[in-house]
């Protein structure tokens, strides 16, 4: 696992949030957390599948590598596909 430091854009937040009311210190757990299903994207980083507040919500936060950091672009609540995909991770053993 690369140990990226995870930041982002406080407008990108704000845009986030009014769009898919998911801030980014929730989207940061699923980025730290070993259990999220990571999926290459194509800015050459990953789309992280994973819960925060227990199992509360599955987010799909979606980031890029800027300058040897990890960016958030955006955070949303994961579609029904992506959730089903992260249990399957999951049930196969999950922790990459």
């Amino acid at each position: 696992m690369d140990y990226l430091t995870v930041a982002w854009s406080y407008e990108d937040e704000l845009s986030n949030i009014k769009a898919f009311k998911v801030n980014f210190k929730e989207a940061r757990e699923v980025i730290l957390n070993s259990s999220s299903l990571k999926l290459r994207n194509i800015h050459k980083d990953y789309t992280f599948i994973g819960p925060v507040d227990g199992l509360s919500k599955i987010l799909a936060v979606y980031c890029m590598k800027d300058d040897g950091f990890r960016r958030i672009l955006t955070a949303r609540k994961a579609i029904l596909k992506e959730e089903n995909a992260y249990f399957s991770f999951l049930a196969m053993g999950g922790l990459e």
